[in-house]
């Protein structure tokens, strides 16, 4: 049977497939051309290495440079173990709230704080120049306990854009600035795309073929099987059949795995067996949108085509 490497094996069961919405050649690979240049969104070398198939981020870090949160989240004005990050995302999928939130170490500590704090979210173009000044919220924090300090969070909406948010901080009295802080972000629509990708349309009996789940869209898909299971399906000519080599599903607590906008799961690398027969065959495995849409548009099969070539290479 195929033997997978370094990777606990998990199968689809037929019924659940069979009742599945089949996303039906999203990388077809023997005898399509199409599918075999989708497979080339990545090499031979790195098709294992790399887990981003799209970075949707990727515009934000060419804009004009801006004054960042450390990565250390330390604000040099202050107390020790309170830090400051980024809420809702870098990229934000059909909307929703962003901006920053605070953490404190000391729990139950007091802490005296006398923050005049501003929170602006400006809409700005592709190179990060400001455009316009959409919203802003201003909050006083005096004395207060760290873990009781509220998140500054401000709406943007669905339509597809970039903004940037700046938090501004000044002594209440004084006025002094203490700090300005900013982010970029970027809006994009909800799209679904998820696609199993192979290392290589065509393998020999003895070879290794490697298969992965690659979202390209924008909407998190999620496993709804152990460890991302996949299927092995062999084309007969009255359709497709589990493959003499698939292996039994296994039962296992399911674990909660989701992929976000452009990741892509750990490489599942095979050894195909010198009595598996030539021929069509294919990858497939089960996903589930994640978001609120009819409860039968919700699980989606994907698969992905190769074929074994009947050779045996020594």
């Amino acid at each position: 049977m195929l033997r997978r490497e370094s990777v606990p094996w998990r199968g689809l069961l037929a019924a659940v497939l069979a009742a599945l919405v089949v996303v039906s050649g999203v990388v077809q690979t023997a005898g399509a051309r199409e599918g075999a240049r989708s497979v080339t969104l990545l090499t031979s070398e790195d098709f294992c290495g790399s887990r981003a198939a799209r970075d949707y981020a990727r515009p934000l870090s060419q804009m004009r440079p801006i004054h960042r949160i450390p990565s250390s989240g330390k604000l040099q004005f202050a107390p020790p173990g309170i830090t400051l990050e980024a809420r809702g995302g870098r990229v934000v999928v059909g909307g929703g709230l962003v901006g920053f939130g605070f953490s404190d170490d000391a729990v139950g500590q007091v802490r005296d704080l006398q923050w005049d704090v501003l929170l602006r979210l400006v809409k700005v173009n592709s190179r990060g120049e400001a455009l316009v000044t959409l919203e802003s919220t201003r909050r006083r924090i005096g004395s207060v306990r760290g873990a009781q300090i509220q998140d500054l969070l401000l709406k943007v909406t669905g339509t597809p854009a970039f903004y940037r948010i700046d938090i501004l901080f000044r002594r209440i009295g004084s006025g002094n600035l203490l700090g300005k802080y900013s982010s970029y972000l970027r809006v994009v629509r909800p799209r679904f795309s998820a696609r199993l990708l192979v290392s290589a349309p065509v393998v020999h009996r003895g070879e290794r073929v490697s298969t992965r789940l690659a979202n390209l869209g924008t909407e998190p898909i999620s496993s709804i099987s152990p460890d991302w299971g996949f299927a092995v399906e062999h084309f007969t000519g009255d359709g497709w059949v589990p493959a003499a080599s698939n292996p039994p599903p296994q039962k296992q607590k399911p674990i909660g795995q989701k992929l976000f906008a452009g990741q892509m799961d750990d490489c599942v690398r095979l050894r195909i067996p010198s009595f598996e027969e030539p021929g069509r065959y294919r990858f497939s495995m089960a996903v589930d949108r994640s978001r609120r849409i009819r409860p039968e548009d919700r699980v989606v099969a994907v698969t992905a085509e190769f074929e074994i070539d009947g050779r045996v290479l020594k």
